[in-house]
């Protein structure tokens, strides 16, 4: 029975399984080539939803907590989102049917609207969009001849309640 047991524990810690956790994900494309991601799980917030209807709002994510596996890369990510002066991003209000959705965010000390895909799976929401750096007024990152690229995907995963189809609240109106 022990044997089993370490053998189980073996495999589930050698295989690919992957569990979504709240959290962000910043896929960064470089040029002329490679890439990274800076992530981290300090957010705060829930998604709600009701039949094909998702809402959000007041989702906090701590900036200073970007990891992208380089420390050097990390300093010069959180210059460029200017975290000393606003180190949380703010999910203002989001909306989605049908896995489709918009939302305004508080980035740098200015909303900016996106929109991007959802799905939901396991009582999380995972949203995916785009961001553009020129917009944010990112622009011309380049360390020793690697640059960014101009657009960044960005995803977001927080947990998911259920509103029941019975409830008498609409979540196109919620805020």
């Amino acid at each position: 029975m022990r044997n089993l047991f370490y053998s189980l524990l073996i495999i589930i810690s050698s295989s690919n399984f992957s569990f979504a956790a709240p959290g962000v994900e910043i896929d960064v494309q470089l040029s002329p080539a490679g890439s990274f991601k800076a992530k981290t799980n300090k957010i705060k917030g829930v998604a709600k939803q009701k039949g094909n209807m998702v809402a959000a709002n007041k989702v906090l994510v701590d900036l200073n907590s970007l990891d992208t596996g380089i420390a050097l890369r990390d300093k010069h990510l959180k210059q460029r989102l200017l975290t000393d002066k606003h180190p949380v991003a703010k999910l203002i209000n989001a909306k989605g049917k049908d896995g489709k959705g918009e939302a305004t965010l508080s980035l740098m000390g200015k909303e900016h609207k996106v929109s991007g895909t959802y799905t939901t799976k396991n009582n999380e929401l995972i949203s995916e969009f785009k961001m553009s750096l020129p917009q944010l007024g990112i622009t011309d990152v380049k360390y020793m001849g690697i640059g960014v690229k101009d657009e960044v995907t960005v995803r977001v995963t927080v947990p998911v309640e259920q509103v029941p189809a019975s409830a008498s609240r609409n979540l196109s109106s919620e805020k």
